[in-house]
This record gives structure tokens, C-alpha cells and sequence, in this order.
């Protein structure tokens, strides 16, 4: 059976908070919405296409958002990305949900995989975040 985007998301935010659970990290998982007000380290889930004809692809995105570190440079104050902390948790996130496999509902499959990663910033929220996109396949 075909999952709509939704069912998607859900899946892959079920996941990934068991993953998390898994490697003792206790981080906030967030479906599609941003939350505002959000302290911390977080990440956010949502699929962003979704192929119903044929074998079923869709695209997952899953944000891994860290706080900005401030420091002082020559007497200015500045906000820079913590490479490290992200890196560590794109590390340890990717080394699970890379070639996942997982059981739908129907007895079938389900497997998802990194096709692209990137790390980019949030200059209005003073966040940096690892973009990870998946593919995810039912079967």
C-alpha cells in the first residue's frame, strides 16, 4: 500500500526518535513544523515529495538544528557555527539511518538513504543546522 507524505513523516519521526533513544541522546524530533521559541539542540522531519505511481519515492529532509556559539573576536561579539557538534551529530545519526530498513504496516518494507547533505545557517534564529536528504522507498 502507498503512504501518503504524512504517513511518511511519521514513520521516519518514529524512527528517528527510537534511533535517538538507541544512542542516548535525548533531543526534541519535530514533524514539518519549526518550532518557535525552541532552546537547545533539535532536529525536524518532513517529507517534501512523494511518487505514488509506480514503485513509491519520496524525499525526506531532516534538519539537525544546534545553537550558534558566541564568541569574542577582536573585541566583537560574533555568533560561529559549532562545526564540531554538529558534525558529531550528523556522524552518529547517519551511521543508523544511512540504508535503514524498517517494517510498514502492510508486512512489507520500507528503506530510506542519504542522497545529499549539506550544513547551512539561521542568521535570524542564531542556529546552524545539518540538512540531510533521503530517499525513502516503500515497498
Amino acid at each position: 500500500m502507498k503512504m501518503s507524505e504524512g504517513e511518511i513523516t511519521t514513520t521516519v519521526f518514529k524512527d528517528l526518535k527510537d534511533i535517538l533513544e538507541d544512542l542516548n541522546l535525548t533531543i526534541p524530533v519535530f514533524k514539518t513544523v519549526f518550532p518557535k521559541g525552541q532552546s537547545g539542540e533539535y532536529l525536524v522531519v518532513g517529507t517534501i515529495g512523494n511518487s505514488l505511481i509506480g514503485e513509491q519515492v519520496a524525499t525526506v529532509n531532516v534538519n539537525i538544528y544546534v545553537p550558534d556559539k558566541l564568541l569574542t573576536i577582536n573585541g566583537v561579539s560574533q555568533r560561529v557555527r559549532d562545526n564540531a557538534r554538529i558534525d558529531s551529530l550528523t556522524e552518529s545519526l547517519l551511521g543508523v539511518i544511512d540504508n535503514y530498513t524498517g517494517e510498514n504496516s502492510e508486512g512489507g518494507w520500507y528503506r530510506y538513504y542519504k542522497t545529499n547533505h549539506s550544513v547551512l545557517s539561521e542568521e535570524e534564529i542564531n542556529y546552524s543546522f545539518s540538512n540531510i536528504q533521503l530517499t525513502f522507498k516503500n515497498n
